[in-house]
């Protein structure tokens, strides 16, 4: 942001990269799936937000960036459920039966937060795994806001990547590229759904594997059966 000619509020950003806000998002899990894989998006409470951190908005109050992101990786399905191996919320979800790749409570409030104090807003979705979007264009949905002006996807950049980010806000680059993937609005809906591993159950995703008697588990997957273009 600075290399493209903007400034940024750095009290929020101290703010983000101490303890205060929080301890972050989940790690990726390991490959060998003991029943226990939930993940947290790990965004802040705004019951965390100090109100020397609020103050500090006026000062940087042309726009505001909102950074929704997931991971995801090989070997591990995501979450359909919001809750741990003991039945239990994960921190931020608003609902046992939601999944990973819905906002939780702590992102829709942050979204009404800024929403609040900004009348300029992007989104920007720093997630190689597609989030359900509808409340970027959906007045029913509950994270909606008319104040959400932009969304740029930009999949998982790392430190180069992300070097253009700035020059596309500022105007120097037009972000003219075009995902072919169709971002679902309601993933429970889409006939892939059922098909996903149960990482709640021990070895919920593996193949089994017997030999000389004795049961082995191999290769996590994800069965395919609706055909390989869906």
């Amino acid at each position: 942001m600075t290399a493209a000619g903007f400034s940024y509020n750095p009290t929020l950003k101290s703010f983000y990269e101490s303890s205060d806000s929080g301890s972050g998002r989940s790690s990726n899990p390991d490959m060998e799936n003991d029943g226990s894989i939930s993940l947290k998006v790990g965004e802040t409470p705004q019951s965390s937000y100090t109100q020397s951190v609020k103050n500090s908005y006026r000062d940087y109050d042309d726009a505001a960036l909102i950074v929704l992101s997931r991971i995801g990786g090989e070997g591990w399905d995501l979450p359909r459920k919001m809750v741990d191996k003991n039945g239990n919320l994960v921190e931020g979800a608003r609902d046992a039966n939601d999944h990973y790749l819905q906002l939780d409570q702590n992102e829709t409030d942050l979204i009404k937060a800024v929403c609040d104090e900004f009348e300029k807003v992007i989104v920007i979705i720093n997630s190689s795994s597609p989030i359900e979007l509808g409340f970027l264009d959906d007045p029913e949905h509950y994270a909606y806001h008319e104040n959400i002006g932009a969304v740029i996807w930009i999949g998982a950049p790392g430190d180069t990547g992300i070097m253009s980010l700035g020059r596309i806000l500022n105007g120097d680059v037009n972000p003219s590229g075009r995902i072919p993937d169709t971002y679902a609005r309601d993933f429970k809906k889409d006939p892939t759904w059922f098909n996903f591993g149960n990482n709640l159950i021990p070895n919920g995703q593996d193949h089994l594997s017997v030999k000389d008697k004795k049961t082995t588990y191999i290769y996590s997957y994800v069965d395919y059966e609706e055909g390989i273009y869906v």
